[in-house]
This record gives structure tokens, C-alpha cells and sequence, in this order.
């Protein structure tokens, strides 16, 4: 009986430690968690994480996530089951020409399967992942890689907005030099690759900056999109081209453009359900066209006229409607565009032309869609809302000359303006128009911003080309971050799993992620003074000083050795990472290429400022819990030797 109190105290002790780890409870102990993936098409994904008690079908899963995501779910029920035909409001159509599928992530293949089963007979265990999707596409996200950036402002809204965590700091993890200038192509990110191509071909990295697979008979200088196996791409040669996103094998190329001159296809595709839409150019100055193509085989299947070209636009597709802007007619002589200018509205699955709406200036933005209202910006300096359904004037305010599309955040509309070479401005308003702030880069900004978290990413097409990270909320800036070499940037920034991507014309492709790297180094510099083409070098001299990069803005780079701050600056210049003594370790080396005027040397200057060292948070944690795990053994040892007296 003693014995047995003694077995009955240790353990309540155990317990007691257990729950001061993990709390513990029968109820959750009968839970099991999945996760439900709902993908509209498009690049439109939402996921859920949902714990289910005793009743474990894939029905009850889709219930929860559409409850906590706060979707409606449509579906019937008879002897044969529950069939599921409408989610968020995206029903399966009259016609049957797709329908919602039941998918499971299959582990061991990491791939998604069709299930064999209904959604009431599917039953689930801890761990498993399904999805729901149109059975017209397989999903390009996956429980690894969530949120792809499927194509130009990431999905057939245009949105620029996706979900997860965005680069906080200027942190370049790596870029990738395609040997060819002139980038202006904005990258697609999926299951862990990035494809951007440019006049050199269509290039494939893994996340690390591998190249996987290059394409080098497809040149062109707009960006791709993906869909299920296929990379969809626009040729300098005026073909649209599917590839094969494994390998980079063509499949099928299909002539859009029959005078495509220098530029070729001069749309980005956006893929919904099986079908391609992207717009024409014509150098002779000739009427453009918006084609729907079918992405398996390339086959035309409508065209429509849009009275001049497509350039710059990329179409956005709201249900059964697909929406362009227009740049105008080409003058090949005088390098000018002329009207007709405006945003057209047609039939998705026919073609039929619905509406057209008509501006002062070149339409290069893409239209992007917020509560069924379409908003773009046009070279006549206003940026538009109109009514989806009509093509009515909601608002208009204006910006300045633009070409940039507008990214869509939670309650805000993000914008840039400027003309190339020119000042510009980096613009937020809210869904009535009202402008909420505004901020002044260095220079125009013709690229799409990008939204992530609480940031809003862009770039300044300019001669020292930038990429800025901005507080969205507040407009103040975060950071920014100038390429070397230095050029232009019209490239859009696309973001997935943390990592931030952009193109400049120099040429490389540049991948912002992570904290910034940890370098052991010695304090002093050397030389001083340098000449230009010289190397300061960082050498480090023992293991006992640390440096951090906390920062590299533009030329100047923030240090931090030990408890200490010191910055480095440079006139302009470019930083690397060597091996300079053989150890393995790389230490900093700063470039200076090019000084001012009046001076053929730079001096490095560095500041050095007290800083107090963060607490460690854990160590608290740790403490307490060898102070318990103590306790507990010396009460078990005192029970022990009670035991022993008594008998």
C-alpha cells in the first residue's frame, strides 16, 4: 500500500511537470488535426487548420475550414453521399465544364491525388492534408509551399497581395546573374522554383539560386505564368509558348502576334480554368487583340479586337468576365502611341465584348479587382475605379503619369507614378479614393507593388535603380536596397514562402530573405583609403569578435561587433563575401567603383555606438525548468528513504 502511494505521488508529479511543458487533456488527446486547402483557380488559395473530434470525414474537415475562413459551402446529400458543388461563392456552372474535386496530399510523392473516396466515406487521420479544387487544374501550392506566385501580381485578379511572412530586411540570400541585361520580366514562384526570363531565355532556379533548366530559344521580356506542369511564356517572335515546367521542353506554341517587331508578346498570360488570356501588339500599327487560348494544346479558342494594342496589360478575370487595358496604336516612326486608349471588359467564354471604357492616356496598367470594382492607372495621370459589371466611373484621383498596376491590400490600394528617368511617387488610398499617404522614392515607379504582412514592396525605374520596403499602414520606410550594378528597374517584385524576388537590368536576379548574415571578422579595415577598384577588407583575426550585418542601405553598411554598431560607408560601391585567409569563414569585403568628382580616393568611416545586448528570453524558461526537474528528484529521493525507514 505504501509502495503504491509512493508509484501514485511520482506520477502526479510527472504530470504535473508534463503539463508545465505541454497542458494535456483527455478532450484534446481524442483530437486530430488536418489541414484543408481551397483553391479557386487562378492562383486564388486559402488553407485552414482544423481539429476534429470523433466524426473525422472529409466533409466535416471542409465544414470547419469553410466556417473558420468564412466561406459559404453548397452541397447536397443523398444515399450516395454528400456532392460538394460550391465554395465561397464559386459553383460549379450549369454546363459541367468543371466541377469541385476532392484531393489529397499524398506524402511520399508530394504530389496531390484525386481521392477514390466521397467526402463523407474519406475518413482522415492526424496529420493528413486534402484539398478542394476546380478538376479543370491541379493546384500549384502544396502544404510546403502554400501561396504561390503564380503569375503577373501573383493571380487572375492581379491583387499583388499574398499571405505569410515578407522579407523585413535588406538581406540579399543570393542572385543569380543570367549574363543578359535588360530584366524587366517579374518572376513566378511555385513548389520551391522561381522561372524569370528575359532577351537571354527562360531561366528555372530552385529557392537557393540554382539553375535548374534554361530555355534559351524563348527570349522575351514580360513575365511568365504557371499552371498544373506547364510554364506559359510570350516570345519576342510574337508565339505564346507552353513549356514544361520540369525540364523547360516545349509542348506548344501558338502565333499571337503577326507584326510583333522588337518586343513580341507584350501581355502576361493569366490561366483559369484551363483557358489562357493574354493580349496582342502590332508594331505597324495595327489593332491588337485579346486571345483565350486553351492550355492544353495552345488552340485558339476566341479572339476579340481591341481596337489597338495590348502592351504592358495583363488581363484579370472576375467569374465569367476578363478585363484589359490598352496602350494604343503604334507609330514605329516617331516611337509614339496614339488613341484609342481604355480598359475593355469581355465575355470570358465567348468572347463578346460587354463594355469598354474610355481614357485620356496609354492604359499599361494592369486592372486589378477590389469588391467587384475594377481600378487601374493610366499615362493621363488618374487612377481609375470602375464598376465591374458596367464599366461605370466610381472614382478617379489623380497620381501622375502611370503605368503601374495596383496591388490590393486588406483595406488600401497600393500605386506607383513616374516617368522613366523621372521623379515619381509611391502612392496609398483607400477603397472611396481617399488618399491615405504618399511617399517620394528616388525616382519613377513603373513597377507593380507587391503586398506581404505588414509591408508593400516596389521598385523606381531609374538610373540607380532601388527597391524600397514600405510600412503599409504608415507609408514610413523599412528599408531599401540599391543593386550593383547600378540600373534600371521596372521588374515587379513577387513573393512566396518568406522570400522576395525582383529583376534589375543589370541583368541578375536578386532573392531578399532571412536575418542577415553572421560573419566572424576583425574590427579594423584595411586600407583606410582606397582607390577606386579597390577592395576594404574585413579580415577576421580570431574567433572571439563577431560581426552581423544589420543592414545594407544603398552604399552603406551597419555593423554590429559584439555589443558595438559601427557603420561603414562608401561613395558607391558594391560589398562581397570572401574566403580571404582559406578558414572557411567568409569575411566582407566592400568594392569601391566609382568616388565623387572631386576626389579619385574614398575614405571608409566608421561610427561606433554603445548598444546593450538583448536578453536572452529562453534562459528564464530554462532555469525554471531545471529548478522543477531538481525539486521533483529530491522530493522522490526523501520518499524514497521514508520508504526505506518504514520497512
Amino acid at each position: 500500500m505504501k509502495h503504491s502511494r509512493i508509484v501514485m505521488v511520482t506520477i502526479l508529479l510527472i504530470m504535473t511537470f508534463s503539463g508545465f511543458v505541454q497542458t494535456m487533456g483527455s478532450e484534446e488527446n481524442s483530437e486530430i488535426s488536418v489541414e484543408v486547402m481551397i483553391d479557386f483557380g487562378g492562383g486564388l488559395v486559402e488553407w485552414a487548420q482544423v481539429n476534429l473530434g470523433t466524426n473525422n470525414t472529409a466533409i466535416k474537415a471542409t465544414e470547419d475550414a469553410c466556417e473558420l475562413l468564412n466561406f459559404d459551402l453548397s452541397a447536397t446529400w443523398s444515399s450516395w453521399g454528400v456532392f460538394v458543388y460550391g465554395i465561397g461563392g464559386k459553383a460549379s456552372p450549369s454546363d459541367w465544364s468543371w466541377w469541385w474535386q476532392l484531393l489529397i496530399w499524398n506524402n511520399t510523392q508530394h504530389a496531390w491525388e484525386s481521392s477514390n473516396l466521397g467526402a463523407y466515406d474519406l475518413l482522415l487521420s492526424d496529420g493528413d492534408v486534402i484539398g478542394w479544387s476546380p478538376n479543370s487544374s491541379r493546384p500549384c501550392a502544396t502544404p510546403t509551399a502554400k501561396y504561390p506566385w503564380i503569375g503577373f501580381q501573383h493571380d487572375a485578379h492581379n491583387l499583388g497581395m499574398t499571405k505569410g511572412p515578407g522579407p523585413h530586411t535588406n538581406n540579399v540570400s543570393w542572385n543569380f546573374d543570367t549574363g543578359t541585361k535588360e530584366m524587366a520580366s517579374s518572376p513566378v514562384i511555385f513548389s520551391g522554383k522561381v522561372i524569370a526570363n528575359n532577351w537571354g531565355g527562360v531561366f528555372c532556379l530552385d529557392e537557393d539560386g540554382r539553375l535548374l533548366w534554361k530555355n534559351a530559344e524563348v527570349i522575351g521580356g514580360f513575365a511568365p505564368a504557371v499552371s498544373g506542369k506547364k510554364v506559359l511564356v510570350g516570345g519576342k517572335d510574337g508565339y505564346l509558348y507552353a513549356l514544361n515546367q520540369s525540364n523547360g521542353e516545349f509542348l506548344w506554341k501558338t502565333k499571337i502576334s503577326s507584326n510583333p517587331g522588337l518586343s513580341g508578346v507584350t501581355s502576361s498570360p493569366t490561366i483559369v480554368n484551363e483557358k489562357v488570356f493574354v493580349g496582342s501588339f502590332d508594331f505597324k500599327g495595327g489593332t491588337g487583340y485579346l486571345f483565350c487560348l486553351s492550355e492544353e494544346d495552345g488552340n485558339v479558342l476566341w479572339k476579340n479586337s481591341t481596337f489597338s494594342s495590348v502592351y504592358f496589360s495583363s488581363p484579370c478575370v472576375l467569374e465569367d468576365r476578363v478585363y484589359v487595358g490598352t496602350m494604343g496604336l503604334y507609330n514605329s516612326t516617331t516611337l509614339q502611341w496614339a488613341p484609342p486608349y481604355g480598359l475593355f471588359c469581355f465575355d470570358a467564354k465567348s468572347g463578346v465584348l460587354h463594355w469598354n471604357f474610355s481614357v485620356d492616356g496609354s492604359v499599361g496598367s494592369s486592372p486589378t479587382i477590389v469588391n467587384k470594382k475594377i481600378v487601374f492607372s493610366s499615362k493621363d495621370g488618374y487612377l481609375y475605379c470602375l464598376n465591374a459589371s458596367d464599366g461605370n466611373l466610381k472614382w478617379k484621383e489623380h497620381i501622375g503619369l502611370s503605368v503601374s498596376s495596383p496591388a490590393i491590400g486588406k483595406d488600401a490600394i497600393y500605386v506607383g507614378s513616374g516617368e522613366m528617368s523621372k521623379s515619381g511617387m509611391f502612392y496609398c488610398f483607400d477603397f472611396d479614393g481617399t488618399k491615405l499617404w504618399e511617399y517620394e522614392p528616388n525616382g519613377a515607379v513603373q513597377s507593380s507593388p507587391a503586398i506581404c504582412g505588414d509591408y508593400v514592396y516596389f521598385a523606381t525605374n531609374v538610373k540607380n535603380g532601388t527597391v524600397y520596403c514600405l510600412n503599409r499602414s504608415s507609408g514610413q520606410l523599412v528599408w531599401h536596397y540599391r543593386p550593383f550594378p547600378e540600373q534600371f528597374i521596372i521588374s515587379s517584385p513577387a513573393i512566396a514562402d518568406g522570400k522576395m524576388y525582383i529583376a534589375s537590368d543589370n541583368g541578375r536576379l536578386y532573392c531578399f530573405f532571412g536575418e542577415t548574415p553572421t560573419l566572424a571578422v576583425n574590427v579594423s579595415a584595411s586600407p583606410s583609403t582606397v582607390n577606386v577598384g579597390e577592395d576594404v577588407i574585413f579580415v577576421h583575426a580570431n574567433n572571439e569578435n563577431k560581426l552581423v550585418i544589420t543592414s545594407i542601405l544603398g552604399n552603406t553598411v551597419t555593423l554590429k561587433i559584439d555589443s558595438m554598431d559601427v557603420t561603414v560607408e562608401v561613395s558607391i560601391g558594391r560589398t562581397r563575401y570572401v574566403d580571404t585567409d582559406g578558414d572557411g569563414k567568409k569575411d566582407l569585403a566592400i568594392t569601391v567603383d566609382k568616388v565623387n568628382s572631386t576626389s579619385q580616393s574614398a575614405s571608409i568611416l566608421l561610427k561606433a555606438y554603445t548598444e546593450p545586448e538583448d536578453e536572452d528570453s529562453n534562459m528564464v524558461f530554462y532555469i525554471m525548468l531545471i529548478a522543477l526537474i531538481v525539486v521533483i528528484v529530491v522530493i522522490i529521493a526523501g520518499i524514497a528513504r521514508n520508504f526505506k525507514r518504514r520497512r
